[in-house]
């Protein structure tokens, strides 16, 4: 899903429920602009996608983008080089 589409998808989810991101922020113990970065993908934040879900938020709305071509290794970034053995 592009991302144009999920945060049209996230605001409509916060209309229905009722909700602000502000709000949503204040129950998560995170800034606002926090929250837009995480929404954006700008931030991993697995821990606060997870909360979100809890919230209630559609796992679609709350996935990382590009999440299918992370790296499967832990601790391995996109793009880092690997360090050969010696």
């Amino acid at each position: 899903m592009d991302l144009k589409t999920r945060l049209r998808g996230i605001r409509i989810w916060l209309a229905m429920n009722d909700l602000t991101q502000r709000e949503i922020a204040r129950q998560l113990g995170i800034s606002n602009p926090y929250l837009t970065m995480i929404l954006r993908g700008q931030r991993p934040a697995v821990h606060i996608r997870e909360q979100l879900v809890d919230l209630g938020m559609p796992v679609d709305l709350v996935e990382l983008p590009g999440a299918q071509d992370m790296p499967v290794e832990l601790g391995v970034r996109p793009g880092a080089k690997q360090q050969r053995a010696a």
